[in-house]
């Protein structure tokens, strides 16, 4: 898991609105606090959206979090399972072009993206934070996506795994450029801020897996709940 837990300032005031919004607005400005920057160094950032902060890392690394227990919690409606986090600040794989990756779950095919996944092929993924939610990420815009596409694509060719290996960008912003999403041969498939909004806002069920991933006490939720989400906060009580 993502090391982010070990170096937030207030996860508490983070997961307070249970909104993807109020989350982003909090990081932002914890991300601008000396505390940031003593935790995470700073380094030059070359994406422009990153210059607005103190600490680029502490933001980029809280958005790698955010997507980590998105992902661990809503993995099974995306076909995918075993969510690892590679890019993270205390662990030695950093920066090998891609921020998590996972397993397909289960046979699939996606046509947009010509591939069909095998149950257990691999899933690479890249997390872009922003505090703009209709941000479109450009070919030329320093947030990198073509070194994503190239390294991933590199190794799934390299593993002999081409054709079932998928790429997903997790992003506050609103997606791919058209631009970027042709010069990407359309390989990508993006999960943006109105999609993760939809799911994690007013959610109490993922507010509490953020919780039990920051290691704080889950709240109590009164109510009604279907048995799915019944099993789901028993698994969190009882853990």
């Amino acid at each position: 898991m993502h090391s982010f837990n070990q170096y937030v300032n207030d996860a508490e005031k983070l997961l307070e609105t249970e909104t993807l919004k109020g989350f982003t607005k909090e990081l932002v400005k914890q991300s601008n606090t000396t505390e940031a920057v003593n935790k995470y160094q700073v380094l030059s950032p070359k994406e422009d959206e990153y210059t607005k902060f103190k600490s680029p890392l502490y933001f980029g690394s809280g958005v790698e979090f955010l997507s980590f227990g998105f992902f661990d919690f809503f993995g099974s409606d995306y076909n995918l399972i075993q969510v690892t986090s590679i890019d993270d600040w205390d662990n030695p794989q950093r920066d090998i072009g891609f921020d998590l990756n996972a397993v397909s779950q289960k046979h699939k095919k996606y046509k947009k993206q010509a591939v069909v996944s095998d149950a257990g092929s691999p899933i690479y993924i890249q997390v872009k934070g922003t505090d703009n939610p209709i941000k479109e990420h450009m070919t030329n815009d320093g947030s990198r996506i073509m070194n994503f596409v190239g390294a991933s694509l590199a190794k799934a060719r390299k593993d002999g795994n081409i054709y079932t290996t998928r790429l997903i960008l997790f992003t506050l912003g609103k997606g791919l450029h058209w631009a970027l999403d042709d010069n990407t041969a359309n390989c990508v498939e993006v999960i943006g801020n109105t999609q993760i909004s939809k799911k994690i806002d007013n959610n109490p069920y993922f507010w509490n897996h953020m919780r039990k991933l920051f290691n704080l006490p889950i709240k109590s939720i009164s109510s009604p709940m279907d048995p799915e989400g019944k099993a789901i906060i028993m698994e969190l009580q009882n853990d």
